[in-house]
């Protein structure tokens, strides 16, 4: 039998960005847990930064009519469909496209069961909650679109791990803009690292709620200048910046 003390309160949000090929070739590309980011591809680790344009950016893509709140569904799939017929208005793309890219997820692999899990670094605690990022790049998109999903009941969302997630973010949009969808989907990362802006999402009603406490936690985080990087970029560093009382 595992011991399980070593739990800590520091893991707060698991998150995982995960992103789809033409092909429909997954691959992770980040992790976020005990508010450090990994970068898959490097398996290196750093605080979680987040750029204030991109944060602002977000603040205008993550409308109330972007956000859907208390999804129901008994899978990845149906959140896949929910997510595809809010982003298809103005898209470029009908939502069965984006819904058959997205649901690829799981056409070649079993979604793994909590309980065949016994890894306690991984296996969040009672409220901890978790957080799983889709990234679609498509040269038959013609416009970025963002769809935050917050499910009623936490279901399976990620590649490898069998850890139930609270919330999806799906981020669309043409494959010029890859960079940027990338870059605005890692802050929406580190600003889940960051407890007050969690509770703001957990907690919140409705989806104007959200938006208008979204854009006031921005305006209240304290930014502390990344003196290691001579540019003019503020950067936001999720790890030792925090939000005023």
């Amino acid at each position: 039998m595992q011991d399980k003390s070593h739990r800590t309160y520091a893991k707060g949000c698991f998150i995982e960005l995960d992103e789809v090929t033409d092909a429909g070739d997954w691959k992770t590309l980040y992790r976020w847990n005990y508010a450090v980011q990994e970068i898959m591809s490097s398996h290196s680790f750093s605080f979680p930064e987040a750029s204030l344009e991109d944060l602002m950016d977000l603040c205008n893509s993550i409308t109330p009519n972007s956000v859907i709140l208390d999804v129901k569904g008994d899978s990845f799939s149906d959140v896949c469909k929910q997510a595809a017929r809010r982003a298809m208005s103005g898209a470029g793309l009908s939502s069965r496209f984006e819904e058959t890219m997205l649901n690829r997820k799981f056409s070649s692999k079993a979604v793994g069961k909590v309980e065949d899990w016994d890894d306690p670094t991984l296996t969040p605690d009672p409220d901890e909650t978790a957080l799983n990022i889709n990234m679609l790049c498509s040269s038959q998109l013609t416009a970025k679109k963002f769809v935050l999903c917050r499910m009623l009941n936490p279901m399976m969302c990620f590649l490898d791990f069998p850890v139930p997630a609270k919330f999806c973010l799906f981020c669309m949009g043409p494959k010029e803009s890859r960079p940027e969808i990338l870059s605005q989907a890692c802050s929406f990362a580190a600003l889940m690292c960051d407890r007050n802006f969690r509770d703001i999402a957990l907690q919140t009603p409705n989806t104007d709620a959200l938006h208008y406490n979204f854009t006031r936690h921005l305006e209240d985080i304290v930014v502390i200048p990344h003196v290691h990087v001579h540019n003019s970029h503020a950067k936001v560093i999720m790890g030792v910046c925090r939000a005023m009382s």
